[in-house]
């Protein structure tokens, strides 16, 4: 697996500036991954296989600048937090209608 190219990443999210591991970094992190990365579901779509590879994920979203479904931006930024010195704890949720077990 390939290593996280963070300053690549604050590059894309436009936020090079942050570099302190604090609320106010989180917060800026968070605000510039949403609003620079947007949700995509094209290779879904298209029938084409995704990669959750952390190397894939920075090709697409990062150098390729493209967009990802919830499971890529949820790795993609989990592994910037990590590289910022922040713990992350993966969790996983599914919508289930009424009455399903």
């Amino acid at each position: 697996m390939e290593s996280f190219d963070l300053q690549r990443y604050l590059a894309r999210i436009e936020r090079r500036n942050v570099s302190q591991r604090t609320e106010n970094a989180l917060r800026a992190l968070h605000a510039g991954h949403l609003s620079a990365i947007p949700f995509e579901n094209l290779d879904v779509r298209l029938g084409r296989g995704i990669s959750l590879d952390l190397g894939d994920l920075q090709d697409k979203m990062v150098r390729g600048r493209r967009g990802g479904y919830c499971f890529e931006q949820n790795t993609l930024f989990m592994a910037a937090l990590a590289a910022m010195g922040f713990r992350v704890e993966r969790l996983e949720a599914r919508v289930r209608p009424p009455g399903a077990t």
